[in-house]
């Protein structure tokens, strides 16, 4: 994954309109509120197209987005990005191994 654009987007946003780490995490919070009507739209409606899919997958990129947002406001970095997914998708693969 690039994500090369998210950190000039997000360096710019900070410059042009001074947007805080609170707004960030506020703006997190509204996409996945987002997230969870789309999931809710589709299920509600029994809805499995691929319109609903799409809308899903859509808010959950957004929400992707703004967590990087998050991090690179942060001056978390690139590696230090790799290593905690690689943490959390170990701890994440420890748990589904206990399950059998």
């Amino acid at each position: 994954m690039n994500t090369d654009q998210i950190k000039v987007l997000s360096r710019c946003q900070d410059h042009a309109m001074g947007v805080s780490f609170v707004l960030r995490a506020l703006k997190l919070q509204e996409e996945t509120g987002e997230v969870a009507a789309a999931v809710l739209c589709a299920v509600d409606a029994g809805n499995k197209s691929a319109s609903a899919t799409n809308n899903v997958a859509e808010e959950v990129v957004d929400v992707i987005i703004n967590g990087f947002d998050i991090l690179y406001a942060l001056g978390v970095s690139d590696n230090q990005i790799q290593e905690l997914l690689d943490a959390k998708l170990d701890k994440w693969k420890r748990k589904l191994e206990a399950l059998g």
